[in-house]
């Protein structure tokens, strides 16, 4: 509604006397024309000091001032004390207002500094337009001042409220008078009148001008109403009033989904027993979970052994439905301003006001000490004020009820008027069954969020999609990316306990998989991915790649032998394959020049075996590669220990040869040395004196040379022999000796 300009004029006392100054001027008009020096009576008494006042551009009823027209001048006191007939249309003055003589203390002749001047254009007020002021300043000044005048002022409506809301047990009075103002004509008759209503009851007392508006007990809703006076001139101005009324008596009706489903109303029900409230949908319902302190709750199915035996409009409560339904509840409209004491911890709440409200709006008489807020709407819903940017309870909604952890106690009192930011899906989505394809909303979940999450080493995109598993793969919850870089909240669900034969989310303690696109992301922010407890926020940054390579892990550094044995590897012991662990993985090795490797394809084991002879250090590079090419190497130093070493073979020797081992007796090490004359299979065996063989030294075709040959000890299992005395036998097809040596520890 514009701003309606107020135009002052003069008081009553004001009025009458410029009534009997006209009177009086009629009276000397009449008898005394004769004049007075150069001046006649009926002109103002001037004095030797005046204030000039002209105009370029005044108007009465809308045109310019007309020549003809007079424009008069009176003081604070009604004293008229200046007058000036226009010439010129649209212009007047110069006007001299003149001054009270203070020579003459018992006459008012004029103004005094500082007075404010009221104008009158053919004995009608004027107001001032500027540009300058109705003051009378210092003798001599010239003031251009602007006039309006009209030969009647409408009444004018100020103030007048744009709203009323009130219940429909309840009356509102208007006293209309202390709205309306008629400058012109101010002790003239006002009449009220009132239109385009149809449902709301308005009496207007014609007398007092005061008006009375009701509405039946039953009715619910919005009227416009024009309020219009008029004066006696039958000049008028109107107003608009919306009038929105409460019920006092209603009936609401709540639509409850297949599942859980977090409720409040805001009528008290004559009846408050839950067997009653609930009879119409008690066959449909598994259970009724309250919280006042601790978790109260009513089975359909037992009765006596119930906690939660009442219901109220000021608590918020968890029902289970077997299927889709409807709740009803009459009772007396809740004042949506109703205090709603609130408990340190946490506390389930109703939500009274009639409209929809932004979350930071409708709790702000509480929300310093608010830790997180939850709602539910086939799904979890999450305020935190330390995380608005993630928060998806952005509004609050009539018939739904509301959990709040508090850090202290606080009364909760909701605003009288809803201002509604945000979106948020409880405001606009309907109530349906759940769909199949998304995780199963239970009443209690863990929320996570991240600033800083990437997949394939980028920020997260708009539209990747981030799902969470629990242990048992159970898919519980999933988030759609809105913000580049960013997830969450992403509710992960908990198993619900009113179904111990489905399995629908984690529990307690449970460690939380992340995928995103499908892909395994690995959590990397200082949160941990852990069901912890209901309504809790979790900061969770996630790493996410579409292919991770193979992954190896603990793989040896280095290894040494001995050039008789041969070092078997299960390769697949030092590689995951995090993201396919099912993929086939294929090893390759390079960096070699001597070590003999072979690895078998089907299991991944290989074998590092040198010839007899060689001795040294070889840099060997494992690579496993997985079905996408994705890669990963490591090292691996091999230093070998020779077995047999060739003393000389430039010569060659003409017979066969054993030598007595030294030194005799050894612990743990000793030595042979042998002479082979021709290219033949040789092999060196040690045997205890039962005949058993401990270990083979040698199995191999020598050429032609002198060689020797050392035992450190130990069995063919790598065991140390014990003390004893022990049989070296070197054996060809062509040859055999054998020797004792003592083992003497």
């Amino acid at each position: 509604m514009a701003e309606k300009s107020i135009k002052e004029g003069p008081t009553k006392t004001e009025g009458f006397l410029m009534k009997g100054i006209f009177l009086f001027t009629l009276m000397f008009i009449i008898s005394l024309v004769a004049p007075v020096g150069n001046l006649l009576w009926a002109q103002p008494v001037p004095t030797n000091e005046w204030v000039n006042f002209f105009s370029t551009n005044t108007t009465y009823d809308g045109s310019p001032v007309p020549v003809g027209a007079v424009v008069d001048a009176y003081d604070p006191d009604g004293v008229w004390c200046g007058t000036f007939t226009v010439h010129t249309s649209g212009q007047y003055g110069f006007l001299l207002v003149y001054r009270d003589d203070s020579t003459t203390p018992d006459i008012d002749e004029g103004a005094s500094p500082r007075d404010t001047i009221t104008f009158y254009v053919n004995g009608h007020l004027a107001l001032p337009l500027g540009p300058g002021s109705p003051v009378w300043t210092a003798n001599g000044d010239i003031i251009e001042l602007n006039l309006e005048g009209h030969s009647n002022y409408p009444p004018i409506i100020s103030g007048f409220p744009a709203l009323v809301v009130f219940r429909a047990d309840t009356t509102v009075k208007l006293v209309l008078n202390d709205y309306v103002e008629d400058i012109n004509d101010p002790d003239l008759g006002l009449h009220w009148s009132v239109s385009g209503n149809d449902s709301v009851i308005v009496t207007i007392n014609p007398a007092t001008n005061i008006a009375e508006i009701s509405a039946p007990l039953t009715y619910l809703g919005t009227e416009s109403l024009v309020f219009t006076v008029t004066d006696d001139s039958l000049a008028s101005d109107s107003d608009t009033l919306i009038v929105e009324v409460i019920p006092y008596i209603r009936t609401i009706t709540i639509p409850l989904s297949a599942g859980w489903n977090l409720i409040s109303w805001d009528v008290d029900t004559p009846e408050d027993l839950v067997g009653v409230l609930l009879s119409d949908i008690m066959s449909d319902l598994v259970v009724v979970l309250g919280f006042e302190g601790g978790g109260l709750t009513y089975d359909p199915d037992w009765p006596q052994f119930s906690t939660l035996g009442y219901l109220d409009h000021l608590h918020g409560y968890w029902m289970k439905s077997l299927m889709e339904n409807t709740l009803s509840l009459t009772g007396v409209v809740v004042p949506g301003d109703s205090p709603i004491v609130m408990e340190a911890g946490w506390n389930l709440i109703s939500y009274l006001p009639d409209h929809p409200d932004s979350t930071a709006h409708a709790l702000s008489s509480i929300f310093d000490n608010i830790v997180v807020i939850l709602g539910f709407n086939q799904g979890g819903l999450t305020y935190d004020p330390d995380w608005p940017q993630f928060s998806n309870l952005q509004i609050l909604s009539p018939g739904f009820g509301y959990w709040v952890k508090m850090t202290s106690a606080d009364t909760l009192i909701y605003p009288d008027h809803q201002v509604v930011h945000g979106q948020s899906v409880n405001a606009t989505i309907a109530r349906t069954s759940i769909a199949i394809s998304q995780p199963v909303p239970t009443n209690e979940w863990v929320n996570f969020m991240s600033t800083g999450s990437t997949f394939d080493g980028l920020p997260l995109s708009i539209g990747a999609v981030v799902d969470a598993h629990d242990p048992d793969t159970v898919w519980c919850g999933t988030f759609t990316v809105t913000t580049e870089g960013q997830y969450g909240f992403l509710l992960v669900y908990r198993d619900d306990a009113t179904t111990p034969d489905v399995d629908e989310g984690a529990e307690p303690g449970d460690t939380i998989t992340f995928h995103i696109n499908g892909h395994l992301a690995l959590p990397m922010g200082s949160g941990e991915p852990v069901w912890t407890a209901n309504g809790d926020v979790i900061q969770l940054d996630l790493e996410g790649h579409s292919n991770y390579p193979p992954v190896i892990s603990g793989f040896p550094d280095s290894l040494m032998f001995r050039a008789d044995s041969t070092v078997i590897l299960d390769l697949n012991q030092y590689v995951e394959d995090i993201d396919n662990p099912d993929s086939t993985l294929h090893w390759s090795v390079t960096g070699n020049d001597s070590v003999r490797i072979s690895i078998d394809p089907i299991t991944n084991m290989a074998e590092l075996s040198v010839p007899l002879t060689y001795s040294g250090t070889e840099t060997l590079v494992f690579t496993v590669t997985d079905d996408s090419l994705a890669l990963d190497s490591d090292t691996l130093i091999v230093d070998v220990l020779p077995l047999l070493i060739i003393i000389e073979n430039n010569n060659i020797p003409t017979n066969y040869f054993v030598s007595q081992n030294y030194p005799n007796p050894f612990n743990p090490i000793t030595t042979l040395k042998f002479d082979i004359p021709i290219a033949t299979n040789t092999s060196v065996v040690i045997y205890d004196l039962l005949g058993r063989e401990i270990i083979r030294l040698l199995e191999d075709r020598l050429e032609p040379g002198y060689y020797k040959i050392s035992w450190d000890g130990k069995t063919s299992l790598g065991i140390d022999a014990p003390t004893g005395i022990y049989i070296a036998r070197l054996l060809t097809p062509e040859y055999s000796k054998s020797i004792k040596m003592l083992l003497l520890k």
